[in-house]
């Protein structure tokens, strides 16, 4: 049996990973022979604890993107998370998970919070936690990124060995025209905040979705980022988030076997009241396992688990039975 697609790192070099190690042992693994065996028997042990943890601090967004599902249920108020309870939250995750990535924002623009450099730095001066932001490129000031470039480089060594602070900027087209159909106003801005954080950050990438349709836009988009700027590219499969969009998937890419979900076995979204949804395809949030500043964490962490429990057992329920995020894999 090849072990590889399960990504497991069988060291003591986490929390995770230990608590991996204790619970292989526990069902009686005593060498690599045995490993087949053990992990196909006792599939639940591979959920150890949370490494993603997507958390939404701003239910505003500058754009209304016709490939996000959020113009379809944000609110129509402009709200925050606190920076007090956004920093109540990244200790809970420090103190259940003792790691993880935080990815801001999940749903909403982190340039429109009014302390978005200080919940930047909050996670920053905890070791125990990587950063991603994903971002539109819009309302960015100069002299924020400048001074966050600075905070970056000065920040201790990751615990996870990852980049303390990396930027996503979604872009989405590389021609104007489309770039206004999909995203709306703001190419301009958009396209020199992603130069300008290349050169400020050593840890930038630049994003689009892969649909039907646009196949040229695309492989002009990976040309002109990655050969002629040098930007790492991401070019991301199309989500339908549960036929809440069209379905603009250029293939179906899913493997032949489902296997459990990745996000249900590594992932923790939070929503800006502090609601965790089962998984950031909830966008109605039908299935919510409790709220992060008001219930224990790993109680949360727990009533997932009987989701995942599901998968190992081939049976899917609500937004899981068409779902093909399914073998999406974050960190």
């Amino acid at each position: 049996m090849d072990l590889r697609s399960l990504r497991l790192t069988l060291a003591a070099d986490s929390s995770r990973n230990l608590l991996l190690l204790k619970n292989l042992m526990a069902c009686g693994l005593s060498s690599a022979l045995d490993s087949e065996a053990v992990i196909n028997g006792n599939p639940l042990l591979l959920r150890t604890l949370p490494v993603f943890f997507p958390i939404q601090v701003a239910s505003s967004c500058p754009q209304s993107c016709s490939l996000c599902p959020y113009p379809h249920f944000k609110p129509n108020t402009s709200e925050f998370m606190a920076l007090s309870d956004f920093e109540v939250i990244l200790d809970k995750i420090i103190s259940f998970a003792g790691d993880g990535v935080i990815d801001l924002s999940l749903w909403g623009e982190l340039s429109l919070h009014p302390e978005a450099d200080a919940l930047i730095l909050a996670v920053l001066k905890r070791r125990e936690l990587s950063l991603v932001i994903e971002t539109s490129g819009l309302g960015w000031k100069d002299a924020v990124l400048r001074s966050l470039a600075e905070e970056a480089s000065r920040a201790s060594p990751r615990l996870n060995h990852m980049p303390p602070l990396s930027w996503i900027v979604s872009l989405d087209a590389f021609n104007p025209q489309r770039y206004k159909e999909v995203r709306g106003p703001g190419y301009a801005e958009a396209t020199e905040c992603a130069e300008k954080l290349a050169g400020l950050f050593p840890h930038t990438y630049v994003q689009a979705l892969r649909i039907k349709d646009a196949e040229d836009d695309i492989e002009a988009f990976y040309r002109h980022w990655k050969d002629e700027k040098h930007l790492e590219v991401i070019i991301q499969k199309y989500d339908c988030f549960g036929s809440t969009l069209s379905d603009l998937r250029t293939a179906d890419l899913s493997p032949l076997h489902r296997m459990p979900c990745w996000h249900l076995m590594r992932d923790m979204p939070v929503l800006i009241d502090g609601t965790v949804p089962l998984c950031r395809e909830e966008i109605h949030c039908n299935r919510v396992m409790g709220n992060i500043l008001k219930d224990d964490i790993q109680d949360i962490w727990l009533r997932g688990g009987e989701w995942y429990k599901a998968h190992t057992e081939k049976k899917y329920e609500g937004l899981c039975t068409d779902c093909d995020e399914y073998y999406t894999y974050n960190f």
